[in-house]
């Protein structure tokens, strides 16, 4: 059958009564038409009942599948240096249609894992990024019901220029003009997280660096030099200047403070005295 055997009712005045029916919850997709039956009564052991009762009463209803739901457990919108790879995914929870689904991108650099599924069940959506050249992009998931339903995951993603970032302290150093002068590490690497070739050269003959060439992420020793100018005492400034291929150069300016030198001897000590 159709409908369950329980019955609400309800008076809504003293002619009229409501009757509220229940349908069984297994029943398929499809529609449904028949008739109950309504037995009116003058007494409640239905000994004397309403003439032309029993009343029969038709039904027509329509079971539609449950909506389809595809939502996402965190934001679809993403942003990449150029050249790199986003390693995280974003959990997509596909409801309502009991039936079979896929989820299928728009777009090349959409990944949709797995790509279908039977069910309430999740999808994960991944990015294939380091090809893309710098601009904004959107697509879509595309999750398709077996009832013929469809939802549309929007997906943006924004690839950005790719640059040096310093990952330490810019070095500056303090130093007695001819005093020897401890060299300071400069760590750095490219914000794309990418291993890429570099070369680095400072704009003045008095700071060093060591290491001038290598790969990303890399340490380079800064020391100045103060006889390869020579220096007067006072303050100074210098840039070593980091280049990799299709990179924008990046300038880190190190500073240098000399004090002069200062000739000093020692004081005399004279003691008073003798022997008791």
């Amino acid at each position: 059958g159709v409908l369950l055997p329980s019955i609400e009712l309800a008076a809504v005045d003293s002619r009229t009564v409501s009757a509220t029916l229940h349908t069984k919850p297994t029943l398929a997709v499809g529609r449904y038409a028949g008739e109950f039956s309504v037995r009116l009564c003058n007494d409640i052991a239905c000994a004397s009942p309403v003439p032309g009762s029993p009343v029969p009463l038709p039904y027509d209803l329509t079971v539609t599948p449950a909506p389809l739901t595809a939502v996402p457990q965190a934001s679809t919108s993403f942003t990449v240096h150029r050249g790199g790879a986003l390693g995280a995914t974003v959990a997509v929870q596909v409801g309502g249609s009991t039936t079979a689904w896929t989820a299928t991108p728009s777009a090349a650099w959409i990944r949709a894992t797995p790509g279908s599924g039977s069910g309430p069940g999740p999808f994960n959506i991944g990015l294939d990024t380091p090809a893309l050249a710098e601009g904004h992009y959107e697509s879509e998931v595309v999750v398709r019901s077996g009832d013929g339903q469809t939802v549309r995951v929007p997906v943006s993603l924004d690839v950005l220029p790719t640059q040096f970032q310093l990952t330490s302290g810019v070095p500056s150093f303090n130093a007695i003009n001819g005093a020897p002068i401890a060299a300071q590490p400069l760590s750095f690497a490219l914000d794309n997280g990418v291993p890429t070739a570099w070369s680095a050269s400072t704009t003045a003959a008095w700071l060093l660096a060591t290491p001038t060439t290598g790969t990303t992420p890399s340490i380079i020793s800064l020391q100045p030099d103060p006889a390869r100018g020579p220096l007067a005492s006072g303050s100074h400034q210098a840039d070593l200047v980091l280049a990799s291929n299709g990179v924008p150069n990046r300038n880190v300016t190190t500073q240098l403070a000399l004090a002069p030198a200062t000739l000093s001897t020692p004081t005399p000590t004279l003691t008073l005295g003798g022997p008791k």
